[in-house]
């Protein structure tokens, strides 16, 4: 079951989903429900996408994993789907989202096209100097916390609690860039003999679970700022980065024992590992 949730590139809308609804909730806009289902349908098409074209790119034929081979074997059919949802999704953006939310979206998704559009042309340099991992971490972040954001800055006198949540966005930026790196770090084992400690591997491989340790931290020390800054009754972005924390807790344990998981179970618990937000919800504001 969860090798399909990964295979028909359901594990990134649902996290992305989940969070968008989470920093929501933690704002007391839990009842907005449209813009995480829109975010979940415009984050699958743009992740088929992906995986569909670097499916045919030839220099990336030795780094398909399951997931590339999966869409190139139903291509037609992702294809057609992702027609239809981005037809279905465009007009119930138009339609329900706010002014500020659905230009910052646009935006965003301008953005994730060009840069996407870029690295499957071939160029080289693009990837060198603006690396995948990297990019797609903030767009991911940005894109999860644009309704958030978007419905805040309409609110007279919020200026402290919009630095507090711009906080909490960064540091799910970061857990979006290490969960990135985790993935090319695992499956680099399995792709070459290169070790991931290699003085040639980028910075962020040679330095994985100290990263992943200092993100802990600062989730943690955040999230008592947060108790100690917030009302009783006003948002709770400390729940937040306590899921932050798990999850960088999880991706440590993964990496730890990554030689006795196959790449498929990697890769599924890569995600898994974001689905933190299950065990703070109960803590939120509706």
């Amino acid at each position: 079951m969860l090798e399909y949730w990964h295979l028909l590139g359901l594990d990134a809308p649902t996290v992305a989903a989940l969070w968008c609804y989470t920093f929501l909730r933690a704002e007391h806009f839990g009842a907005v429900r449209m813009s995480p289902l829109l975010l979940a349908l415009a984050t699958w098409v743009v992740y088929v996408a992906d995986r569909i074209l670097d499916g045919v790119r030839p220099q990336t034929a030795l780094r398909l994993r399951a997931r590339h081979v999966f869409h190139a074997r139903h291509r037609p059919a992702f294809i057609c789907a992702a027609i239809a949802i981005a037809g279905i999704a465009g007009p119930m953006a138009a339609a329900i989202l706010t002014r500020e939310e659905l230009r910052e979206d646009l935006v965003l998704l301008g953005v994730s096209l060009g840069y996407f559009a870029v690295i499957h042309s071939g160029t080289s340099w693009v990837d060198r100097w603006f690396p995948k991992e990297t990019v797609v971490a903030i767009v991911f972040a940005s894109a999860v916390a644009v309704p958030t954001l978007s419905r805040l800055s309409t609110m007279p006198e919020i200026t402290a609690e919009s630095n507090c949540l711009f906080l909490a966005v960064a540091l799910f930026a970061a857990l979006c860039w290490l969960n990135c790196a985790a993935i090319e770090r695992w499956e680099q084992d399995y792709l070459s003999s290169r070790s991931p400690m290699d003085r040639h591997a980028p910075w962020v491989s040679r330095h994985f679970r100290t990263a992943l340790m200092a993100l802990a931290v600062a989730a943690i020390a955040c999230s008592a700022g947060f108790v100690l800054a917030s009302p009783v009754a006003g948002p709770r972005l400390d729940p937040i980065c306590v899921a932050i924390f798990l999850s960088a807790a999880i991706l440590w344990i993964l990496d730890r024992r990554r030689s006795s998981l196959s790449p498929m179970q990697l890769r599924i618990a890569a995600d898994a590992a974001l689905l933190t937000p299950l065990t703070v919800l109960p803590f939120l504001g509706r």
